[in-house]
């Protein structure tokens, strides 16, 4: 016997806590500022009678330095009506037509910054500033190729504007052109050596899979903002991608007074490195100091239940209700929660909530989906609904079929399900040995790997597969379970006896 439940999805569980915080290792910004500071802007370096052309006053001169004291106050919104005020009494001069555009787009109004800026360029069409700013602001309303026409316009006129060239790779990086951005990066970096350049140049190396080139450049970033936090959260990323969950845990508990986010992000490694007590444990507090944040609510609960603590998932899931009833995430772990309990024709009901209310793009990508409808299949079975859970499993490989192949393990891992459910083991053993060739310890998929095997009437691999997840997590509930049927399979019943006590020492429901 197999045993399954609901723990044999933390896998995709992993993609899902990832896409509900917003992790990810592409922190494109040192400084919060940043994408709104490139080069000497208005507002920002120059005083403003340097600025203000032969059109302007002494009243003018006043307007313009008080939107400057603004926004180095941080106050936006008085920066942007002083701003306004004052290239109204002036209209001829560009300058102040350009602070107007840097002040709206730093107070989010990026159509009115956009129109700004043009007015400035229709009085000077050379500035430079001007043509960067209407970049930057391109680039905040997501007009990317459009910002990138114009700073290739600023860096030719002057090729040492180096934020400018930062903003190209930063663009380039965006369309995934990681070769391209690290040439604009790299012309940055000779100019200046920054934390900003190195590391938006290491995430580029990340990606291309060079890590020994995105390692150096995270070091150079690290030491030249030792305090900033995105370095830390990006040092966390390459750690996670390369498999070393300890060092990543260790840059972001390096962070000082972490924000939420960085909170969940914490959590989220500890449960690749299978440590859910810490995952839920830090979910738990991310959740709790933003209460009104579903996607946390449901991640903290989604950790409670992995971790085997359902009782503890209900406050969560209950302010996730509170905030959004039809969530499918929402309903998708109160499915979870019923089929861990027995409670079958619950978990049906809930899944197929779920199910109905998945957006066709999802932001936990097609395999949440695919995912969903296995877990609909399992409750049916244990109903005895053939029918059902035939339709359910043909419809989840139908799907996956339609991505096509892929080398992702989550992917390889969900498909040898999918292929293990539809009775055919040689396929699923392919799949899990090509997902564990990423990463040879993840104990979801050496899971797997056991239960294939014995799908396979390969007991003896399976029973030692079993024992490499118990070897790392001595208290790992399914593979206790897995080691007890397969002793028993094998003709060993003392054996088998002394893990299912194990089992029971540890969850006295088993």
């Amino acid at each position: 016997m197999i045993a399954r439940h609901g723990f044999r999805k933390s896998g995709l569980v992993a993609v899902l806590i990832a896409a509900s915080c917003g992790l990810s290792a592409q922190v494109y910004s040192v400084d919060p500022n940043a994408a709104s500071s490139t080069n000497a802007q208005p507002g920002q370096a120059q005083p403003p009678a340097q600025q203000m052309g032969w059109g302007s006053n002494i009243e003018n001169a006043r307007l313009a330095r008080a939107a400057e004291l603004a926004l180095q106050h941080g106050d936006h919104a008085q920066a942007y009506g002083y701003a306004q005020r004052a290239a109204k009494a002036a209209p001829n001069d560009p300058h102040l037509w350009f602070l107007l555009g840097y002040a709206a787009r730093l107070d989010s109004r990026y159509q009115e910054s956009a129109d700004a800026y043009k007015r400035g360029l229709s009085l000077n069409a050379s500035s430079v500033e001007g043509l960067s700013g209407l970049a930057q602001t391109y680039s905040a309303m997501g007009r990317n190729e459009d910002a990138t026409r114009l700073l290739k316009q600023t860096v030719a006129a002057d090729p040492r504007r180096r934020d400018d060239l930062v903003l190209l790779g930063d663009l380039s990086m965006k369309s995934t052109d990681y070769t391209g951005a690290l040439e604009w990066l790299e012309k940055a970096e000779r100019l200046k050596p920054d934390a900003r350049s190195e590391l938006l140049m290491a995430i580029a190396y990340q990606h291309l899979k060079q890590m020994d080139q995105a390692n150096k450049f995270l070091e150079l970033a690290k030491k030249h903002a030792p305090e900033n936090s995105d370095v830390q959260r990006t040092m966390a990323g390459y750690y996670r991608e390369v498999g070393n969950y300890s060092e990543a845990i260790a840059a972001l508990k390096s962070i000082h007074n972490p924000k939420p986010d960085v909170t969940a992000e914490l959590a989220y490694t500890y449960q690749l490195d299978g440590k859910l007590d810490d995952s839920a444990k830090f979910y738990a507090e991310a959740a709790n100091a933003v209460p009104r944040d579903i996607g946390l609510q449901l991640s903290a609960a989604q950790a409670e239940v992995s971790d085997g603590a359902m009782e503890k998932a209900n406050p969560f899931l209950k302010r996730a209700g509170g905030i959004d009833t039809n969530n499918y995430r929402l309903h998708a772990i109160r499915g979870e929660i019923a089929k861990l309990e027995e409670r079958d024709q619950d978990a049906v009901d809930e899944y197929n909530i779920a199910v109905a209310h998945l957006p066709s793009k999802s932001a936990e990508g097609p395999l949440y989906g695919i995912q969903l409808h296995l877990d609909l299949m399992d409750a049916n079975k244990s109903l005895g609904n053939d029918d059902a859970a035939h339709h359910e499993l043909d419809t989840a490989q139908a799907q996956i079929d339609a991505l096509g192949d892929s080398a992702d393990p989550h992917f390889l891992r969900l498909r040898a399900l999918i292929r293990m459910d539809a009775g055919n083991p040689d396929a699923a053993l392919r799949d899990i040995t090509a997902a564990l060739a990423s990463n040879a310890h993840d104990n979801e998929n050496l899971q797997l790997d056991g239960d294939v095997l014995m799908k396979l009437g390969r007991v003896e691999d399976a029973i030692e597969v079993y024992k490499q997840v118990l070897s790392a997590d001595a208290n790992n509930r399914l593979a206790l379970t897995s080691l007890g049927y397969a002793s028993q399979k094998a003709g060993r019943d003392q054996e088998a006896e002394k893990y299912f006590l194990r089992l029971a020492a540890i969850d006295p429901s088993k």
